[in-house]
């Protein structure tokens, strides 16, 4: 018997589903379900990767949630009683429309009310109706209002059964009104989490979301563990105490919903904002222009190289179609430069030479001999990474400007999701299973901040046995490891801010961030990325607030503010004053001038975290080699191959690493053939002095 289930909740509907999207479809492909719906709570934070995961699968894809209505009683003054207060529908798109209502219906729920407490008028749901589904397991006196808006063809009676006493009753009332009011039935299961054994973790975020004890949450706990991912055969024992023929067409309804439901994210057409060129001009043909006119002031003589180099550039950009993304960032630029706002451009966007011709990064690639590929090649499917770093007291500045020129219905900031680490998931969970609160401050402190360690480790840390673990302590253990990168809420991303070429509630849900008057997009910056939308990196920086500071005390003392993009980079006063702090770092220091750490001297320690020894600044380049390390210091012997790459004595072959069509997002689809591999592509020698790869 062919089933498909279309009401799942996954671990982002936070704190209530136990499983992963990926867990519930890797689950499905195993029972052999032809397709999967994914219906979180009030959001669509989890879709994409749902999406992405189901398509790598085989299985049909079903984009929903399951919203709360307002009952018309008074609602509860603590968001998380919203359990129990309201009614629910799930909503499920047909097509493009259909999603487009599904994020406007998402966003009118989060934006009408404070955070957290997200609930829709189910008047409201009218606006918004069409090409949308709609099961109903409770529609109590919504019937009516219900039938009037999605029609008689697009709203379900929805019938569950997980064995609980008030299952019967309820069922056997909703196939009485299917009979009277002519409704069809669907079956669900309601799926919290894909396997049984999930259930107990289940519990334990039901306790952690009330903030209580297993003991005290039991009021809210669910009835068993039978909210799991089943096939119609394993559901069938549940429905046989029910009318044979209803119940057969409410399962075969299953499966006439799931091929209405045709939705895919294609979001090729909204990818840019429009950014506005004069008369007469396409995006490519203005950006072909200024860099026409920039080359000429940049590089004195424009040679061969230079030429060939900005060509093959111009071409890529060309054929990904990513001119007004140049466009966007060099505005960015524009804007701030022209109110006395720090910023650069750093990362790989430092390896193109369009960039540094519209002021977006400030070196110059070609003279460092940078890999253009590194940021950008044909075989990329979504926009790369343009980080830039602005003044930190002036970056709201910036953010302002993007939402007054592109206007705040396409503008948002993306989201961050916070998630389970290690210590954390120690603490919640083991104040959930009821251990003690000196416990658990021993064992989380003892616990890495980042990479997890195993049971036995953290507990001989904290000095505790571990050899014989006893029940409790395996449990908190073992859940503890489950819940492990489980969404815990929302944040706002520290620079991600998306800008998109429709409105943006089309797109993607929004709603209300804990910073007063701004909002935040239900995606972040992965499935933005997955999507191929536009997003922009506005990150501060405090040292360019103090470069900032710097400029304005300069200009009030001279009259004159200095152009940073026209400093004289190679003045040896300046070089000397930082080898004078170099070799005499405590008695030597002055004012405002350079003061780098010095190596350690402990190779277990702090050995390599100072400036790499033999390296002398008598350039701009050699200031550079000051922290040569990103992410840690050098293991002993490594500071070699920079300083031979440096000093031209390298006598091999170097290699860059070249990323496919977005290599993170390729590991995530599993498909790295098809999305790009990661390859490496050789490239000549080092020059004498250039910059060496050792070192990006």
């Amino acid at each position: 018997m062919t089933y498909v289930e279309l009401h799942c909740h996954s671990n982002f509907s936070f704190l209530d589903g136990a499983s992963h999207p990926e867990e519930l479809v890797d689950r499905a492909r195993e029972l052999e379900l032809p397709a999967l719906a994914l219906t979180d709570t009030n959001g669509l934070y989890g879709a994409v990767r749902f999406v992405l995961a189901a398509e790598r699968a085989g299985i049909h894809p079903i984009v929903g949630t399951e919203l709360i209505l307002d009952d018309g009683s008074p609602p509860p003054k603590d968001r998380v009683d919203f359990d129990r207060w309201g009614d629910r529908i799930v909503l499920l798109a047909e097509d493009r429309a259909g999603y487009s209502n599904l994020c406007r219906l998402i966003t009118e729920a989060q934006l009408a009310h404070e955070k957290g407490t997200a609930r829709l008028a189910p008047a409201a749901l009218a606006e918004h109706a069409s090409h949308l589904v709609a099961l109903v397991a409770e529609p109590g006196d919504n019937l009516p209002l219900y039938r009037e808006i999605f029609g008689r063809d697009r709203v379900y009676l929805e019938l569950c059964d997980h064995l609980a006493p008030a299952d019967l009753a309820r069922n056997h009332a909703l196939l009485e009104l299917a009979a009277a009011e002519d409704l069809p039935l669907v079956v669900t299961n309601e799926v919290l989490y894909h396997t049984p054994e999930r259930h107990r973790l289940q519990d334990v975020l039901t306790a952690i979301r009330h903030r209580s004890s297993l003991d005290a949450a039991q009021p809210f706990l669910r009835p068993n563990g039978e909210f799991f991912l089943k096939t119609g055969p394993e559901l069938r024992p549940a429905f046989a105490r029910y009318p044979a023929e209803p119940i057969g067409q409410a399962f075969a309804n299953t499966l006439e919903i799931a091929q209405r439901c045709q939705f895919r994210f294609d979001f090729k057409g909204a990818r840019f904002p429009g950014f506005a060129v004069p008369p007469g001009e396409t995006p490519f043909s203005f950006l072909y222009r200024l860099c026409q006119e920039a080359v000429r002031e940049k590089y004195r003589p424009v040679t061969a190289e230079v030429a060939a180099r900005l060509q093959r550039e111009l071409s890529v950009i060309d054929k990904t179609g990513l001119a007004e993304f140049f466009l966007i960032n060099w505005d960015l630029m524009r804007f701030a430069k022209a109110h006395g706002i720090p910023g650069q451009g750093r990362g790989s966007a430092a390896d193109s030479v369009v960039a540094f011709l519209l002021g977006i990064t400030r070196v110059d690639p070609i003279a460092h001999d940078l890999l253009f590929e590194r940021f950008l090649h044909e075989e990329m499917t979504c926009a790369p990474d343009i980080d830039i770093d602005f003044s930190t007291a002036h970056r709201e500045q910036v953010i302002q400007y993007v939402y007054e020129k592109y206007g705040p219905e396409r503008t948002g900031m993306v989201c961050n999701v916070v998630t389970y680490r290690q210590r954390s998931a120690l603490r919640e969970v083991g104040k959930a299973l009821g251990f003690a609160e000196e416990t658990l401050d021993r064992l989380a402190k003892s616990a890495s901040a980042w990479h997890p360690e195993s049971p036995e480790t953290i507990a001989q840390a904290a000095g505790y046995q571990a050899s014989t673990p006893t029940q409790p302590w395996q449990q908190l253990f073992d859940l503890a490891t489950q819940i492990l990168t489980f969404p815990r809420h929302l944040s706002i991303h520290v620079g991600g801010m998306l800008v998109t070429g429709e409105p943006l509630i089309d797109i993607a849900p929004v709603e209300r961030a804990t910073m007063p008057g701004r909002v935040v997009v239900q995606f972040n910056k992965d499935d933005v990325e997955e999507l191929g939308l536009i997003k922009m990196d506005m990150l501060g920086l405090r040292m360019l607030s103090v470069v900032a500071d710097a400029l304005d005390q300069i200009e009030a003392d001279t009259g004159e503010r200095p152009d940073l993009d026209a400093l004289y980079l190679t003045d040896p006063r300046v070089y000397a004053l930082c080898q004078e702090a170099l070799s005499a770092p405590q008695a030597g220091q002055r004012a405002g001038s350079l003061s780098p750490p010095q190596p350690g001297t402990d190779p277990e320690g702090d050995a390599g975290r100072g400036p790499l020894p033999g390296t002398d600044p008598a350039d701009l380049d050699g200031m550079r080699r000051l922290h040569p390390t990103r992410g840690g210091p050098l293991p002993p012997g490594h500071e070699q191959p920079p300083l031979a790459c440096r000093n031209g004595r390298h006598s091999r072959p170097l290699r860059h690493r070249v990323r496919g069509a977005r290599h993170r997002g390729a590991r995530r689809r599993g498909d790295l053939q098809q999305a790009g591999r990661l390859r490496r592509v050789r490239v000549h020698q080092v020059p004498r002095g250039g910059l060496c790869p050792h070192l990006l």
